[in-house]
């Protein structure tokens, strides 16, 4: 299953508390993250420096919490499951053609 997960850097973060983010970050990026059960597709920073956004692919919800606990003293966090715009369409259709068939 895919996520996009999305984090947001609070403006009140104190600059040690955002260098001490930073710190963590270098660390697990050179590691590649911590789980080998995740797949990372795309990680975004926004150009406004923010935030930003990562699309993860696992079927281990538990390491992906676990991943997400390493930055939640310092970001906040929402993970979103999604899936491949042309089978949301298609859920969407089969939605519309049900609703349509009741009287």
């Amino acid at each position: 299953m895919k996520y996009v997960i999305m984090w947001k850097t609070p403006i009140t973060m104190p600059e040690e508390t955002l260098a001490r983010a930073f710190k963590v970050f270098d660390a697990w990026y050179s590691r590649q993250g911590q789980s080998k059960s995740l797949n990372y597709h795309e990680m975004l920073g926004r150009v406004d420096n923010s935030g930003g956004f990562m699309v993860v692919e696992t079927d281990d919800i538990a390491a992906l919490t676990k991943e997400a606990a390493l930055f939640t003293p310092y970001y906040d966090c929402n993970i979103f499951p999604v899936m491949e715009i042309a089978n949301f369409a298609q859920a969407g259709r089969e939605a519309v053609e049900f609703r349509a068939s009741i009287d």
